[in-house]
């Protein structure tokens, strides 16, 4: 049995470069363990993530929001976490909620 609660951040993005490193700054001072579900973005958003301490899984095309949460319990499940907090990236999920 381990001793700690293992939680993740999961949030999916598509075209978020407005929004990605902005959504990163709030959530980090959590501690918790941060996975961006990259689906098929056009846009700047792989770059501004690549220069992050992240998990990332890349959509190399855009496959829906429901596959990119999927996608992230999958990896939650395949990496032994414990919980997961699903997060959107335009700044509609409050992180100051994040218990």
């Amino acid at each position: 049995m381990r001793a700690t609660t293992r939680t993740l951040i999961a949030i999916p993005v598509h075209n978020e470069a407005e929004h990605v490193d902005s959504v990163l700054a709030a959530v980090r001072p959590y501690g918790l363990d941060l996975l961006l579900i990259d689906d098929g973005s056009t846009d700047d958003t792989p770059r501004l993530i690549a220069r992050q301490p992240v998990h990332c899984i890349r959509h190399p095309v855009n496959q829906g929001y429901g596959q990119s949460l999927r996608d992230a319990f999958a990896f939650a499940a395949a990496h032994r976490y414990d919980w997961v907090i699903t997060m959107d990236c335009d700044e509609q999920h409050e992180p100051r909620f994040i218990p």
